[in-house]
């Protein structure tokens, strides 16, 4: 765990062709949301997965923040899924989910990785 205050406390990185971000401690909103714009600045970032700790607890403001946030910024068709194994921070990704509009993004929240892995897999693997 990176606990320096210089450091970022989450990483991005690619597993093949899924982009996944954890994170070491909850985020802010302020982190998720600019997490969000150096994703639009990358390349390749049409399946995402989101590792949120224990602990995650943002207000519902927060969340429609962040959503609202992310539909404005033009990601691509994208498949995001998200994980959460606790279920304050399982509930408050489903509010985040049902606060997104936008048509071209799937998202949809697990309680493990195997299980989100699969579903952004599935998808992919019919495209062929």
């Amino acid at each position: 765990m990176n606990l320096s205050p210089n450091k970022p406390m989450h990483s991005i990185s690619r597993e093949d062709f899924i982009v996944c971000i954890r994170f070491d401690l909850p985020p802010t909103k302020q982190e998720v949301m600019g997490i969000n714009r150096q994703l639009v600045a990358m390349k390749d970032v049409g399946y995402r997965m989101w590792v949120i700790p224990p602990a995650f607890d943002l207000s519902q403001k927060e969340i429609r923040e962040i959503a609202h946030d992310g539909n404005q910024l033009g990601f691509p068709p994208s498949r995001v899924a998200m994980v959460a194994s606790d279920d304050l921070p399982y509930g408050l990704l489903r509010m985040v989910d049902v606060y997104r509009e936008n048509p071209d993004l799937k998202t949809r929240v697990f309680r493990s990785e195997p299980d989100a892995v699969q579903w952004l897999t599935e998808e992919r693997d019919q495209q062929g």
